[in-house]
């Protein structure tokens, strides 16, 4: 089973356990680095989930407004 996480399904999945603002716009600042990096060296920005999952994994660390579900 492959999971496709799309841009648009990582920010809603993000907004609906975060409900801080500054970790919101943090989270568009590490994706905006992380696109910026692609670019610097020479990879497809668009191309790549390193950004999508940058995005979400800088709020896993306990900052979220409730807990995501494991799948299980």
């Amino acid at each position: 089973m492959s999971l496709v996480l799309t841009r648009d399904d990582a920010w809603r999945l993000l907004t609906e356990y975060t409900r801080s603002e500054s970790l919101l716009k943090h989270a568009m600042a590490v994706e905006a680095a992380v696109r910026g990096y692609a670019r610097k060296f020479g990879e497809d920005e668009r191309a790549g989930d390193w950004s999508r999952f940058c995005m979400i994994s800088t709020t896993s660390g306990g900052q979220a407004s409730r807990s995501i579900p494991s799948g299980e």
